[in-house]
């Protein structure tokens, strides 16, 4: 197996990368604990945040982390032609409503494509989804050469 040399993405690349995916890993944290979950986002490049739509079911570890979490990371991944990308995004965690969210995507002429999952099986009725947001301090990403 060969080894493969890492170089450091530029904002171009980074913005071009995360405009074509739709999943990551987001991070949260409540004290010392941390906590990573799948998701799907929506990246808007104008105003530098992502999007992302999470499900808590009675009872959510997630709602409590990301009640807790005023600092999240969201890791972006894939195996492209070019070798495996990936962008971590850093910024502040912010529950926003619907009519935040309307107004911020019609500004832009946008939709959040973000698809509403079936969790384990349970009917979406169980589930209360809610629009988080990430302003973004800080991205990085690095691609295989």
């Amino acid at each position: 197996m060969t080894e493969q040399a890492a170089t450091t993405m530029d904002s171009i690349e980074i913005r071009e990368f995360l405009q074509d995916q739709g999943t990551g890993v987001l991070a949260l944290a409540k004290a010392s604990d941390a906590y990573a979950v799948p998701v799907s986002f929506f990246y808007d490049g104008e105003q530098q945040c992502v999007y992302l739509r999470l499900g808590y079911a009675s009872g959510s570890q997630k709602r409590r982390y990301a009640k807790a979490t005023d600092h999240a990371s969201l890791v972006v991944y894939d195996d492209t032609d070019e070798g495996w990308k990936s962008v971590v995004i850093e910024g502040h965690l912010e529950e926003i409503s619907d009519n935040t969210l309307d107004s911020a995507l019609e500004e832009h002429g946008e939709q959040l494509d973000i698809p509403y999952v079936r969790i384990f099986d349970r009917p979406t009725d169980e589930i209360e989804f809610r629009t988080v947001r990430i302003n973004i301090t800080s991205m990085k990403g690095i691609v295989e050469s």
